[in-house]
């Protein structure tokens, strides 16, 4: 008898272990479905978010004024864990103790989307899911208002998607038409927008590249090009790219 008491009472205890690791799994699972990583991003031309050690906050204004801290890694992106029911969200900017408010980003529901990228004091977007590479439809912008000399001896003007410049064509001008084909295959494909300005839009034919050049020319020769612009860098809110100079000088910026 006392046997069979010790089988059942042993019995019974795993019973009570097994449904109590379940419910604790299951609250687990209900936990993770429950939250989602928010990301804030610098998307401004300086790059002044971060300065003088500022703090971001992100309030979430869904269902009160619920707040929380936001860390970084890179003083770049911003990111903190909220509930996934957080939709109406406002950043603000603070000083490093937190009692000035310096900027605030009121944005408009995030309809799922994750990453806001702050592309000024008060003005920025939600983007949707990063990407890895380029897609059809992506357009990016070359524009060289400020330093119109590209335009000079009416200069034709390419994107090529790669990150080669003069250097690895021996310093010299690249003729398109015996040129290495894994560093320069560019393409004329433009549309120009006004003197200084052009955009492309990726195709289906172009779609998986992972950065871009600009560069200027004639119909047989590649003469200068401009900074580097990465899928990073246009998940992060910059579609542009500025010339300030002859070859590989500028800044990337962003145009709505």
């Amino acid at each position: 008898m006392k046997k069979f008491m010790k089988k059942i009472t042993f019995l019974m205890a795993a019973i009570m272990c097994f449904t109590v690791l379940n419910t604790t799994g299951a609250a687990f699972a209900q936990a993770a479905a429950d939250t989602v990583t928010i990301y804030f991003v610098d998307g401004t031309n300086e790059q002044w978010l971060a300065n003088d050690s500022a703090v971001i906050e992100l309030v979430d204004n869904t269902n009160g004024h619920d707040r929380y801290i936001m860390s970084t890694q890179d003083n770049k992106v911003w990111s903190v864990e909220v509930p996934s029911t957080a939709y109406n969200i406002t950043f603000n900017r603070y000083n490093y103790n937190r009692t000035v408010l310096w900027n605030s980003w009121s944005t408009s529901g995030r309809d799922g989307r994750v990453q806001y990228v702050a592309m000024g004091d008060s003005n920025g977007d939600w983007t949707n899911v990063v990407k890895t590479a380029f897609e059809a439809g992506d357009t990016i912008y070359l524009d060289f208002s400020e330093f119109s000399g590209w335009n000079n001896y009416n200069a034709k003007m390419y994107v090529n998607f790669t990150s080669a410049t003069k250097n690895e064509n021996y310093g010299q001008d690249v003729v398109i038409s015996t040129a290495d084909t894994s560093l320069y295959q560019p393409s004329d494909n433009l549309v120009k927008i006004s003197n200084t300005k052009y955009a492309y839009t990726f195709t289906e034919d172009t779609a998986g590249a992972e950065v871009l050049r600009f560069w200027r020319g004639n119909d047989t020769t590649l003469w200068n090009c401009s900074v580097v612009l990465k899928v990073s860098d246009f998940n992060n809110g910059y579609n542009c790219v500025k010339v300030t100079s002859w070859n590989e000088a500028g800044y990337l910026s962003h145009v709505e």
